[in-house]
């Protein structure tokens, strides 16, 4: 598990190391330098390569210069440095850089007056850009925007150093001119911003320089779960068990225009490990595996609101509750989603699908309710518009996850899974999963996960982050086009992250 920083706090922790940890912002500057230049080396094999790079008069432009030494250290003689700015508005710990590189043999260029210089003729084979750092955003001034132009649209090796220039740290929009990086070689942890919107596309890969401390000090409520991290969260089965130890799940599913969500469902449940799933939908479908209990609903069509008591029934004797998958938004259907969710918030339970339009946003809801909406879901469930949710999307569903006091998986690219005070992004998939039946089949991975792990919240980071796992190692083998959800389950059993 890797933690996620904001730009507040990446200034925090720059904070307090200088403040409460009394490391002078010098060292920090020099061992954050010290370790981009060893990560950079590793990707330069050619140590005669022309390297450019840009640098601002702020402390992201000491990193830069002070990347500039150790990569001329390690055997790199052809550096220049491209100063962008008024020499005299250098940060002390920039100034002190910027006069050990005098003694070097390293051209110090600056573009403080435009006509002083042609960018055109500087000749580079690797950029390394080190302009702004976490503190800017997309709102680049326009003689910045415009110097960015003259290195946009050549095909060299290009390197971020904390962040792209014109990148926002917390919401992952840029600048129109920011450029399109192959390494960002960032500081202590990513930003938030390289794994949202333009981020995804302009960072590349994503490399992390230490400042020369532990990463316990890192305070951070933004994390990524990785392959690792698996098994320390899911219980172990143990030797002497029986079904009843692996969960109980109820499954309200289906309908007579939608009954093939039911079974992918119910199916990705008991794949999944969960000990004992029950169905409770119109019909059976054909591909409904015999493990599964089935339970015939009192309409042929769609679930009526004469359900209920049978169904409290079974709600009383299960561990977790998976509603929505394929119900279809039959007004009576979702009166008994409505009356199901707000008479069982003791229950851990996931909604899914058609169920969500029963969530009331004036309602508290529990902190053992998994929401499970896609883009267009979250849009008519919490009325905000189109063009605010998508730049702004994180904000926003932590706010709505408050709100409600509920946990939600924003099913998205990448997928944010939160409770509003801590959120996991999931950052693995591919696009093979956009297809019919990929949430019924996420949505029975939760209902198992949320029966065994403590913290709906961990089990929630859990299913999404298996759900994407399954489906990127099928297309290691075949191809995204050919992926469906029935593949996905069947290649639930392939998971190596999940035994020792």
């Amino acid at each position: 598990m890797y933690k996620l920083l904001t730009r507040e706090e990446s200034r925090y922790l720059d904070n307090q190391l200088i403040t409460q940890f009394s490391i002078p912002s010098i060292i920090l500057m020099e061992n954050a330098a010290y370790n981009s230049a060893l990560i950079i080396n590793e990707y330069i094999s050619n140590k005669s390569s022309k390297i450019l790079i840009l640098v601002g008069t702020g402390n992201n432009g000491g990193d830069g210069l002070a990347i500039g030494r150790h990569l001329y250290n390690l055997g790199f003689k052809n550096i220049k440095c491209l100063i962008y700015g008024n020499i005299n508005k250098f940060t002390n710990d920039t100034k002190i850089n910027y006069n050990i590189l005098k003694n070097y043999n390293i051209e110090l260029l600056n573009f403080s007056d435009k006509n002083s210089l042609d960018l055109k003729n500087i000749e580079y084979d690797i950029l390394i850009e080190a302009l702004i750092g976490t503190g800017g955003d997309e709102n680049l001034k326009q003689e910045l925007s415009d110097f960015l132009t003259y290195f946009k649209n050549d095909s060299k090796f290009k390197i971020a150093i904390d962040i792209p220039a014109g990148l926002n740290a917390n919401i992952g929009i840029a600048n129109k001119n920011t450029l399109n990086y192959n390494l960002t070689v960032t500081m202590m942890s990513p930003k938030i911003g390289f794994y949202m919107n333009d981020g995804i596309s302009k960072t590349g890969q994503i490399r992390i320089s230490n400042l020369g401390i532990s990463d316990e000090f890192v305070k951070s409520k933004n994390f990524i779960l990785e392959k690792n991290d698996i098994l320390k969260i899911i219980p172990i089965r143990k030797k002497v068990s029986s079904k009843f130890d692996y969960g109980k799940i109820l499954i309200i599913a289906g309908s007579e225009k939608y009954l093939g969500a039911s079974a992918l469902t119910a199916n990705s449940c008991i794949k999944s490990g969960a000990g004992l799933v029950y169905l409770y939908s119109v019909a059976r479908h054909q591909s409904l595996l015999p493990e599964i209990i089935f339970i015939k609903s009192k309409n042929d069509n769609h679930l009526i609101l004469d359900d209920y008591y049978y169904l409290q029934e079974f709600i009383n004797k299960s561990t977790t509750i998976i509603l929505g998958p394929g119900i279809a938004d039959n007004d009576d259907t979702i009166e008994l989603a409505k009356k199901l969710i707000y008479s069982n918030l003791d229950k851990k339970m996931v909604i899914d699908a058609d169920a969500l339009k029963a969530v009331d946003k004036d309602k508290k809801l529990s902190k053992n309710i998994i929401l499970t909406p896609h883009l267009f879901e979250f849009l008519k469930l919490s009325k905000v518009e189109f063009e605010e949710l998508q730049i702004n999307y994180y904000n926003i569903v932590k706010e709505f996850a408050i709100e409600l006091d509920c946990n939600i998986i924003f099913k998205h690219i990448p997928s944010i899974i939160t409770d509003g005070e801590i959120t996991y992004f999931n950052i693995y998939g591919n696009p093979g999963m956009a297809t019919a039946g990929s949430g019924d089949v996420l949505s029975g991975i939760i209902g198992f996960y949320l029966s065994i792990v403590e913290e709906p919240l961990l089990a929630g980071a859990v299913s999404a982050f298996l759900h994407s796992t399954i489906s990127d190692n099928y297309v290691k083998k075949y191809n995204q086009a050919s992926l469906t959800a029935s593949e996905m389950i069947e290649h639930i059993k392939e998971l190596d992250c999940l035994e020792k």
